[in-house]
């Protein structure tokens, strides 16, 4: 059963599906992760998210920034989630704002995708938009 509903998510999307399965709960109890599904699938999934939520900062879907490295002692965070890609933040050791840039969602690791995607799922579905 966990296959066919993989299979028929490949097909129609990983959004409708949660629709037609009554909300990302459900789908979550049936199917479960998001590792059948290819990077490129899970990007089309955020912005199929993006098209009903818009762009969205961490601190509107109650999640702290996401780290992607810290290098020279500085800390680069994703901090905002638009429809091509990420703005990821620069703060210094000193908690200072140093500058911001973005990145393609195809130039993310999987991990960040991932919770990218279910952090957006999460939203939508406590506010009843999926």
């Amino acid at each position: 059963m966990k296959e066919k509903l993989e299979n028929i998510t490949k097909k129609i999307g990983l959004v409708k599906m949660i629709k037609m399965m009554g909300g990302f709960g459900s789908f979550q109890e049936k199917v479960g992760d998001f590792n059948f599904l290819s990077d490129y699938e899970i990007i089309t999934a955020i912005r199929d998210c993006y098209d009903i939520c818009g762009a969205m900062a961490t601190f509107e879907l109650d999640i702290n920034p996401i780290l992607r490295f810290v290098r020279d002692g500085e800390t680069h965070q994703i901090e905002f989630f638009g429809v091509r890609g990420v703005t990821v933040q620069v703060i210094s050791y000193l908690g200072k704002y140093e500058g911001e840039y973005q990145v393609h969602y195809e130039n993310l690791k999987r991990n960040e995708l991932i919770f990218i995607l279910y952090s957006y799922l999460d939203y939508m579905d406590y506010h009843d938009l999926i």
